[in-house]
């Protein structure tokens, strides 16, 4: 079985049913995006970082595989359950997945 080669998908050339030559052509970079989330954080901030993250990786011609807001609340990562979730697409499709990028929202104040 051929696999995935880094940022390369396999290609292969067959003449007369048998395997001849395989290649690798470009494919772009897959990453397994997972935002947490805290009880005590307000939900907007992981909404609205899980949106502003999907769409710079997709701006940049990345390939996302992350929550859905259907899945979890705010498609983030907050409970065992949320998290377990997340992580299926890695034990399927962990050979086609290239990287894992891990957000935490920060409230950040400013200072009196």
């Amino acid at each position: 079985m051929l696999k995935w080669r880094g940022s390369y998908a396999p290609v292969g050339v067959a003449s007369e049913g048998k395997l001849e030559e395989v290649f690798f052509v470009p494919r772009s970079t897959r990453f397994s995006v997972m935002i947490g989330n805290r009880g005590f954080f307000p939900d907007v901030l992981a909404r609205d970082g899980r949106e502003e993250t999907l769409r710079v990786l997709r701006n940049e011609g990345y390939e996302r595989v992350c929550l859905t807001p259907e899945d979890a609340k705010s498609g983030s990562m907050e409970t065992l359950p949320d998290a377990r979730r997340c992580a299926d697409p890695l034990r399927q499709h962990g050979d086609k997945i290239d990287d894992v990028h891990i957000s935490l929202p920060v409230l950040v104040t400013s200072p009196p």
